[in-house]
């Protein structure tokens, strides 16, 4: 620390966050962004020449950046200057979102002209005054790290105590021990902020959760393979299977809307009647760390639930009232040498809170989530949409043009546009005015772009250059085209390897 801890008073006023020298308020906001569920944090500012940022996190594969302004006064003009710094960033170093963690109050005028400038452009939060002082308070290391604690006179508790109460904690008894857990009104808090966000991260990336295509599922016997299509039940509504299920796998073909269909029925539930908590998990993170860990912290995300550890965790899922459903996104995308580790995981985890429904979604073809058919005991296989909807789809996002759009389409096309995320190239094709994809070369090309893309900004296969990737993936294509199925793989890994 480079000078003595301020310390707190004894009562609920805010945290003396102005005591705090500069570098240390930027420590203490890097400390902030880590545990709210940010990852990969690097703290910029502490050499200068920031642009703006002084700390950059990856977030559900993304990047965001934040601004740390320990100040008396925040108006708009000081908020529009953050905000242009970080615009006149290069494109490829532009964050999705801005975070500005302010010391003072903000304004709802400076929030909604921040905004504005942003719209388009990249989201725009605060973190300022009360709601900092919040966040912080949910964290009792980050408290023990920079600020002393009250006057002998004044005891811890009565301190940080009020202060989580009021945010909606109660106590329960667990395993013969008193355990702070969080209230009903905290869980609803909780909802209403995850559903807020569930929809401004799919306004971002797909048009928003009304733009939701209604997908259907059909069963498949647990045993089975999902190729044997003899053997698949009727055509059903998947998120009515997704809210009645217990225990599912979903099983689907690339860009078939799997991703999509949980984000939907989070966003639902969290809209629901009933004190569901939806837990959206993504697995492409999973690095080893133990499920538990990760869950809390996912369930902190929104700054509304307070759980010190995994005991209150465990005690919030087992005599809370609140019922949660875990979403296990893309079994298929866990690294390889943790995938024992995650089924081992996920096999005990369902085996502890048998009334928290799981959701577990993986690509077909892959080999993993038959390890857990046991566990799971039924899946359902994503199904490819109709051609009425896909028309419905561009008409309602392009009007006219839509229809117009769909009725250019050859056969080939239309049967491609049939896979949720083909068809959302060709909508975003027809809304920037680009040329309809002339054939399925075309439209395949810009579908491997795009997968592409995505599986290096989630840093799946950052040490490899796209030009590798493309001459690989072009040679494995052309012999799987000539019937060459041994050895085409083979081939492909040369072409990586010289």
């Amino acid at each position: 620390m480079t000078q003595s801890q301020p310390h707190i008073t004894g009562t609920t006023h805010t945290l003396p966050f102005d005591k705090l020298s500069p570098r240390d308020f930027e420590r203490l906001c890097l400390w902030l962004v880590e545990r709210e569920g940010y990852e990969r944090a690097e703290h910029l500012g502490a050499a200068g020449s920031e642009q703006g940022r002084d700390i950059v996190a990856w977030h559900e594969g993304t990047l965001w950046a934040f601004q740390c302004k320990r100040v008396q006064r925040f108006g708009p003009k000081d908020a529009l200057a953050e905000v242009e710094k970080v615009l006149a960033l290069p494109q490829n170093q532009r964050p999705v979102g801005l975070v500005l963690l302010v010391t003072c109050d903000v304004s709802v005028n400076t929030r909604e002209k921040a905004r504005a400038r942003c719209a388009g452009e990249m989201e725009c939060h605060f973190w300022a005054g009360t709601e900092l002082d919040e966040k912080v308070k949910q964290h009792p290391d980050i408290l023990q790290e920079f600020f002393a604690p009250p006057s002998r006179t004044t005891q811890i508790g009565e301190v940080i105590g009020p202060v989580h109460a009021g945010s909606g904690d109660i106590t329960v008894v667990y395993q013969g021990a008193e355990v702070t857990i969080p209230s009903p009104e905290a869980v609803a808090r909780h909802r209403a902020a995850l559903r807020e966000r569930l929809e401004a991260e799919a306004r971002a990336r797909w048009g928003g959760m009304p733009a939701y295509i209604q997908e259907e599922g059909a069963t498949l016997p647990i045993e089975a393979s999902p190729y044997q299509t003899g053997r698949l039940g009727p055509r059903e509504n998947l998120l009515r299977m997704l809210h009645a299920a217990d225990r599912l796998l979903v099983l689907g073909e690339p860009g078939s809307g799997k991703t999509v269909s949980l984000e939907r029925l989070a966003w639902e539930l969290c809209a629901g009647p009933e004190p569901t908590v939806p837990v959206l998990v993504r697995l492409f993170h999973y690095d080893g760390t133990p499920l538990a860990a990760w869950v809390r912290a996912l369930l902190q995300e929104t700054g509304c639930l307070r759980l010190d550890d995994e005991r209150a965790l465990a005690a919030f899922l087992k005599e809370g009232g609140s019922r949660c459903i875990f979403l296990f996104d893309g079994l298929n995308e866990v690294s390889p040498p943790y995938r024992d580790r995650l089924t081992g995981e996920l096999v005990r985890w369902m085996a502890a809170y048998p009334r928290h429904p799981v959701i577990l979604t993986s690509r077909a073809q892959d080999e993993l989530w038959r390890r857990l058919r046991g566990e799971v005991g039924r899946a359902v296989v994503v199904q490819t949409i109709g051609d009425e909807q896909a028309r419905a789809y561009l008409v309602e996002h392009l009007n006219e043009r839509g229809d117009d759009l769909y009725g250019r389409l050859d056969e080939r096309l239309r049967a491609l546009a049939r896979t949720p995320l083909i068809l959302w190239l060709i909508k975003e094709a027809g809304a920037a005015g680009e040329s309809v994809p002339g054939n399925r070369g075309d439209l395949y090309a810009r579908f491997v772009s795009r997968m592409l893309r995505r599986d290096t900004v989630r840093r799946m296969d950052a040490e490899i250059p796209e030009r590798v990737k493309r001459r690989a993936l072009a040679d494995l294509a052309y012999n799987l085209g000539q019937g060459r199925r041994r050895g085409s793989c083979s081939s492909a890994v040369a072409v990586y390897d010289c």
